[in-house]
């Protein structure tokens, strides 16, 4: 392996029993990694009621769509204690994405019927087939995750059942594990609920690079004011994005800068905005792309760096 990263610190803010993969293929491209998981998996606040309510009607629906390998996990977890999971053999299957597709795969003994081209709940829900008399679809989510989906499946006639299978909670992190964040080149994130909650953690701080999986993702940083130097498409990724410099950040009424404190309701408005002496995102071109302009659905080459080494961030499969 390379050490294209070698002198660099990268943060993964994925949850602990999902950040393995990425920290163990950062480490062999020679990063120093650090784990710092901005979310935690945990069952929905009804209980799961609501769920064990579709699970036992899992006969009525023609289609089941998953969105995330957690809504997969907790989804088969708690059917095969409620004894109805073999019923997921006569129902179809939908997925957003490829490791999505691959946890079906390896929970059901066979692949989804539907995987969209791009890996995005909006396309998931375009490229479902036309419903006929009696069609319902069965969404099993996050208690706070994004309605895309099922909103998508309803405007296209679709009869939703649209449940919590899990929730996502935002743990805290030592000083010590705040202050290597801090210090860190690029912060990585996978869904929008991690990056709401590494600014929860860290007082509404970014510091570094920021590079996030999908366009969902990168649009939920958009709305908070973050700026993406880097986009990967799919979650299971066989290369991290070489370092890049800070992402900058916008404070209202200002210029951007290259890290800050965001003021949202959750974190209140302050004028203690922070400038860093290091290279802006400005400083970098994509592939075929132009200088200040973020790379986006490119999966394999990402992102070539002025007077710097040229780095991607890949995917498997």
């Amino acid at each position: 392996m390379s050490d294209e990263l070698r002198g660099h610190t990268v943060v993964v803010t994925r949850a602990s029993h999902q950040a393995g993969e990425l920290a163990e293929l950062l480490r062999e491209r020679g990063a120093t990694v650090v784990e710092a998981p901005a979310i935690a998996i945990v069952p929905p606040l009804d209980g799961g009621q609501p769920l064990d309510d579709a699970l036992l009607r899992l006969d009525r629906f023609s289609w089941v769509a998953f969105t995330s390998t957690n809504a997969v996990a907790a989804t088969l977890a708690r059917s095969e204690r409620r004894g109805v999971r073999r019923r997921f053999g006569s129902i179809k299957v939908a997925v957003v994405g490829r490791a999505t597709a691959r946890r079906v795969e390896a929970e059901l003994g066979r692949p989804p019927d539907l995987v969209p081209d791009h890996h995005e709940a909006a396309s998931l829900a375009a490229a479902f087939p036309e419903p006929v008399e009696g069609d319902e679809c069965f969404v099993p989510r996050a208690t706070d995750g994004r309605p895309d989906l099922a909103d998508g499946l309803r405007r296209r006639g679709w009869d939703v059942w649209d449940v919590a299978a899990y929730r996502t909670v935002h743990p805290s992190l030592s000083d010590h594990l705040v202050d290597e964040v801090a210090h860190a080149d690029v912060v990585t994130f996978a869904s929008p609920s991690a990056v709401r909650g590494h600014l929860e953690q860290t007082g509404g701080v970014i510091h570094g690079t920021v590079a996030v999986i999908g366009q969902t993702t990168a649009a939920e940083c958009a709305a908070l004011g973050i700026e993406v130097a880097q986009i990967a498409g799919e979650a299971s990724a066989a290369r991290h994005p070489a370092p890049a410099p800070p992402a900058r950040r916008r404070p209202p009424g200002g210029s951007s800068t290259s890290t800050g404190r965001l003021s949202t309701p959750s974190h209140p408005p302050t004028s203690r905005w922070c400038t860093s002496g290091r290279r802006t995102a400005r400083n970098w071109t994509s592939s075929g792309g132009s200088p200040g302009s973020a790379p986006t659905g490119s999966t394999s080459g990402w992102a070539s760096w002025r007077g710097g080494s040229a780095g991607g961030w890949s995917t498997n499969g």
